[in-house]
């Protein structure tokens, strides 16, 4: 709880071992930041990557030619061994089409392609690619499918206030944090910080759906409230689940079908109209 999640530019340039001056000028363009009211915030692990793309693993630089499509986290496997001067649209293409074949959601497709197009947008800017083999890339249309169960903001607060507080946190943190079951069951202390009021998903890798689900996102005021209380009524601790298991469970994990089947039961019984975990994520209500 003490140690932030994000560094400063100050921090970050300590972190790379050069100055501020440098840091400002020839580095923070390159790293993806985080704004915090007039800071601009910087992940440890995306300072560690941006090391790694510039030193080999015999502490050499890396010339232009070394830059390899594996560093764009969220393509497959199929197309990641490839170095950037090498790859054509057309296999790009193929590797749409192979998706598409095996069910791949439109959207899902589309996020792979946009992760290559990113990478050589930087690369052309750096002279490290001539062009983007992605650019004319055939995407298949849009099959996302409207919910079946999206909760106004004031209907959702409602919900989860006639539930005990331990019970409504991991639906707060699907709706006012767009937490996946997964990333409410891993969750740990350490990654909620107070003080910059952010909140770090998906760092354990057990909980990522992707390399690209590990994210930071701000913490809304009506969730924020809920999570100061549960740290209170757990004694404020450094370590631990932010939302435990009811009993002694294997995974050390809270059963979070156990507990949506419960509450499901009882917004039933109170003539309410129910909402589960996944629907929570899509009402992304605002606090």
């Amino acid at each position: 709880m003490d140690q932030p999640l994000l560094m400063s530019r100050a921090e970050a340039a300590r972190y790379l071992e050069m100055s501020l001056s440098h840091f400002q000028r020839h580095v923070q363009a390159e790293l993806p930041s985080i704004r915090s009211g007039r800071l601009m915030l910087y992940r440890k692990r995306e300072l560690e990557e941006w090391i790694d793309c510039r030193i080999d693993r015999e502490g050499r630089h890396r010339g232009p030619g070394r830059m390899r499509l594996a560093e764009a986290q969220r393509l497959p496997d199929g197309i990641q061994r490839a170095a950037l001067e090498a790859l054509g649209r057309g296999e790009i293409q193929r590797a749409v089409d192979d998706f598409r074949r095996e069910s791949l959601s439109g959207s899902r497709i589309s996020s792979v392609v946009n992760a290559v197009r990113s990478l050589y947008r930087w690369a052309i800017n750096r002279e490290m690619a001539l062009e983007d083999p992605a650019s004319l890339i055939q995407l298949p249309a849009c099959d996302s499918k409207e919910r079946d169960r999206v909760a106004r903001p004031g209907e959702f607060a409602y919900l989860i206030g006639c539930l005990a507080p331990e019970d409504a946190l991991p639906f707060a943190l699907a709706a006012y944090a767009t937490a996946r079951a997964q990333e409410i069951r891993a969750l740990d202390w350490p990654q909620v910080d107070f003080s910059r009021n952010l909140l770090l998903l998906a760092d354990d890798e057990k909980a990522q759906k992707s390399m690209a689900a590990r994210r930071i996102v701000p913490i809304v005021g009506l969730l924020r409230r809920r999570l100061e209380a549960e740290w209170v009524r757990q004694g404020r601790p450094t370590g631990g689940r932010v939302s435990p298991p009811r009993r002694r469970s294997r995974s050390g994990m809270v059963s979070l079908d156990q507990l949506q089947k419960r509450v499901i039961a009882f917004w039933i019984r109170r003539n309410l109209n129910p909402i589960g975990l996944q629907d929570c994520r899509h009402t992304a209500a605002p606090g």
